[in-house]
């Protein structure tokens, strides 16, 4: 890796970790309907490996949002887990199939997750996150 590759991640990891939380979750969830549109538009065209780079990373977005979730920490946290695993396998399903419905039917339950997450990044105002002091 180069001074200006090395100068570059050192920015963008400097960025994430002064990122308020809730930001950070309104990004990586709009990333993931990112991910899903790609992925629609490459199946409609035959993109085959397009389709699967753009599943597997919204696959891997769920998967982190899973893993960072504290069912037990507000109302409605162990539906919201619930959700994230069948999303995941609604995406597998997905890519193994190369079927835009299938993504259709995931865009359908990440879009008022990823709302309902930009309406609480708006009406909260948190402190940066990750060990920083804002």
């Amino acid at each position: 890796m180069n001074a200006f590759a090395r100068a570059q991640a050192a920015y963008a990891s400097d960025g994430l970790s002064t990122t308020p939380t809730t930001k950070l979750l309104v990004l990586l969830l709009q990333r993931a309907m990112r991910d899903l549109d790609d992925a629609k538009r490459a199946i409609s065209s035959g993109e085959i490996e397009a389709a699967h780079r753009a599943l597997v990373h919204a696959q891997d977005i769920v998967h982190e949002l899973r893993l960072a979730l504290d069912p037990d920490g507000f109302d409605g946290g162990h539906g919201l887990a619930d959700v994230y695993g069948y999303l995941a396998d609604r995406l597998i399903a997905a890519n193994a199939s190369k079927r835009a419905d299938l993504v259709a039917e995931c865009e359908l339950l990440l879009e008022p997750i990823a709302s309902a997450f930009v309406d609480v990044a708006a009406a909260v105002r948190e402190p940066a996150g990750f060990g920083t002091s804002a």
